[in-house]
């Protein structure tokens, strides 16, 4: 065999092991018979959602279940794609959020003297408030400062659920999020009411 034959080979078998871990990383494309089941859609309170980026916001855990039409069994490993219909309302993944205690000072949050976090600060200096439950928590690694994405991708667990965070950081009327499965979708609406409105 020919060192070119062993060369092609092994970039071949690199190729499709590189397939199958992006898959891995983000699920297989649904197959025709699977179906969403997402949370009622949402409703908030205005206080509080007055300035966006100002660390006070509302935080809601999101359980998007992926199972068979056929079987009604969970899918696993199925690719979930979710998309935010507003700047100011972010989705983050469960592993990316840590329930703190509260704001505690901490050495290198502001090096430079300029008003506010530096840049460069550790994730401890981010600390966010969540209104509906008076809970602080902070966002770890890159969502803790500049990463605010309104989409997110990512596979179902053994369970055939997807957690996420959406983060409504700014007063928005009539948003929502969109979950997407390639051949069908649904739409979890956010709806902002007034204080004191039920």
């Amino acid at each position: 065999m020919s060192r070119f034959t062993l060369t092609a080979a092994a970039l071949m078998m690199m190729g499709t092991l590189t397939g199958c871990m992006d898959n891995y990383a983000t699920g297989v494309p649904a197959p025709y018979e699977a179906n969403l089941s997402i949370p009622e859609d949402l409703s908030i309170t205005s206080t509080g959602l007055e300035a966006r980026n100002d660390g006070v916001g509302v935080l809601f855990l999101m359980d998007v279940l992926v199972f068979s039409d056929d079987t009604g069994l969970p899918m696993d490993n199925i690719q979930v794609e979710m998309l935010s219909e507003s700047a100011g309302v972010y989705l983050i993944p469960a592993t990316a959020v840590k329930l703190v205690g509260g704001p505690a000072e901490v050495e290198g949050c502001d090096v430079d003297g300029v008003e506010g976090v530096d840049a460069n600060a550790p994730d401890e200096c981010y600390w966010q408030y969540d209104t509906s439950s008076n809970q602080y928590f902070q966002f770890s690694g890159d969502f803790a400062n500049v990463y605010q994405p309104n989409y997110m991708i990512g596979p179902t667990d053994e369970h055939g659920v997807l957690r996420a965070y959406i983060y409504m950081d700014q007063l928005i009327a009539d948003t929502g999020v969109n979950v997407m499965l390639g051949h069908t979708s649904s739409r979890l609406a956010i709806e902002v009411l007034d204080e004191g409105s039920e």
